[in-house]
């Protein structure tokens, strides 16, 4: 047997020594860096990896509210088409919440029967009179559906910009088509943080402007082509 020298085994043990408490700082160093990292909570919910009670799953669109556009609407005799056709979209799967015509600068946002207030103040008048939309993300939405958290924007009697052969009829209907998309764009951006929950969409009341809305760029998935029905608001 050949005797090992007692320095050169001192050595070995001091360097396993050595090796252990590196590695013992590494993997302590490796605890700390997962620490650090955030967890699936912390993240940007994906709601495929979280419990169906989590905040992923709540619509986030249910926080806005009812009120009255920052702009007016300036409803009319000729134009009172447009906005009974908004608040039929706007009232078609609404609840709770319900919207309807209510007097300009009206705080309290009661809703009022326009058919019998017509005579006295709408015709050959206008302007006393707007819409409750749903206000949420610092914008205005024609209506919102809480069982099905999409918000609705509605473009009513728009049939007579186009031709039959769905050409344009009026100089500006190019214009017109190009803001719709525009339009589009700017509020699914403010939707955007609500996915994939939040949906927005679109009715036309005219097919052939349900056409034209899509050729410019309107998701087919989010375009609706949905006649009006006259007294259903």
């Amino acid at each position: 047997m050949v005797a090992i020298p007692i320095r050169w085994g001192l050595g070995k043990l001091a360097e396993r020594a050595a090796a252990a408490m590196a590695a013992a700082a590494a993997a302590n160093a490796a605890k700390e860096a997962v620490k650090d990292k955030p967890d699936t909570k912390a993240r940007e919910a994906d709601c495929s990896e979280t419990p169906e009670a989590t905040e992923c799953n709540q619509c986030k669109l249910g926080s806005g509210i009812v009120g009255q556009p920052p702009t007016p609407r300036y409803v009319t005799q000729g134009n009172r088409i447009n906005y009974d056709y908004q608040l039929q979209i706007a009232n078609m799967y609404a609840a709770p919440e319900r919207f309807g015509y209510v007097k300009r600068g009206d705080n309290s946002n009661s809703i009022v029967n326009l058919d019998l207030d017509a005579v006295k103040s709408i015709f050959g008048k206008g302007g006393e009179y707007t819409t409750l939309e749903w206000l949420f993300g610092g914008k205005s939405f024609d209506g919102f559906w809480r069982s099905r958290c999409t918000v609705v924007e509605t473009k009513a009697n728009f049939g007579h910009f186009f031709d039959e052969d769905g050409n344009d009829a009026k100089p500006f209907t190019r214009a017109v088509v190009a803001s719709w998309f525009k339009s589009y764009m700017a509020q699914e951006e403010i939707i955007m943080p609500t996915k994939p929950q939040g949906k927005l969409e679109w009715h036309f009341m005219d097919m052939i402007a349900y056409r034209a809305g899509v050729e410019a760029g309107i998701p087919s998935t989010a375009a609706r082509f949905t006649p009006y029905i006259l007294g259903r608001i």
